[in-house]
């Protein structure tokens, strides 16, 4: 009977251990990122821990170099001590990723914003890289590649990006979405890359790609924005919808119209 006791007991604490999710933070403590919106990125953590409120987090502040690496557990969701720490951090020197990307984790969160001076951002792709950048000055195209290959997701939160909108809402309704959005961007002379799309209920968002496509997250009822320089910023009210394809007009052109 006391055999039977501790198996069952191995067996709840091997099941703990595996619902817990592993993963790395690198955070981008070079000089570039200084005016980075830290609340907009810690927001975005903070609904990454909601989802996974358990679990097992590297920490590594880089620059130049390793400014700071710590494993910090997260449990019932909070991640008040990770928060603390990204807040205190100091911002210095250049990026470098070479040193980045060796832990045994299931999934990596790089905030950057993709420009390095001291060696190209080369990651391995065996497990998913989801990239998070709150700056305008930001190599979307880049990072979106990577993680897109990675089978990760490029999480783009500039608030400049959140005009206010005066445009009427769209509704969409087609198949019941499984919880991301998917579509293709055009304007009238084709495909648009780099178009920022929000979602404005979680204020988190992606960039089309160098094709036009964009994938994000997003639930009935939310409202998706899709802005890009010269254009008409397109407002987006989700309805059931797994497939929006989005036409973009030129300001002037709108301007024409009225």
């Amino acid at each position: 009977m006391k055999k039977l006791i501790l198996a069952f007991v191995a067996c709840l604490f091997y099941f703990s251990l595996s619902a817990q999710q592993s993963v790395a933070v690198y955070w981008d403590a070079s000089y570039s990122m200084k005016d980075r919106d830290i609340d907009r990125e810690l927001k975005f953590l903070g609904n990454y821990f909601k989802k996974h409120q358990e679990a097992v987090v590297t920490l590594k502040v880089f620059s130049n170099d390793i400014i700071q690496q710590e494993v910090v557990e997260v449990t019932g969701g909070d991640w008040s001590s990770l928060e603390r720490e990204l807040r205190s951090t100091i911002y210095d020197g250049a990026s470098s990723y070479g040193f980045l990307f060796d832990d045994q984790v299931d999934e990596f969160l790089l905030f950057t914003d993709g420009y390095a001076k001291l060696g190209k951002l080369d990651p391995p792709t065996a497990k998913p890289i989801n990239i998070v950048s709150s700056l305008k000055d930001t190599d979307t195209n880049a990072l979106k590649l990577i993680a897109d290959k990675s089978g990760g997701r490029f999480f783009y939160l500039p608030k400049e990006f959140e005009p206010e909108v005066k445009e009427k809402k769209e509704l969409f309704t087609s198949n019941q979405s499984d919880g991301f959005i998917e579509g293709e961007v055009k304007g009238a002379d084709g495909i648009l890359a780099n178009v920022s799309v929000v979602n404005q209920s979680n204020n988190q968002g992606v960039a089309s790609g160098v094709d036009g496509s964009y994938r994000i997250e997003a639930d009935e009822g939310d409202i998706l924005i899709f802005s890009y320089l010269g254009k008409k910023t397109v407002s987006v009210r989700v309805a059931g919808a797994d497939i929006i394809n989005i036409t973009m007009a030129d300001i002037n052109q709108s301007l024409d119209e009225v």
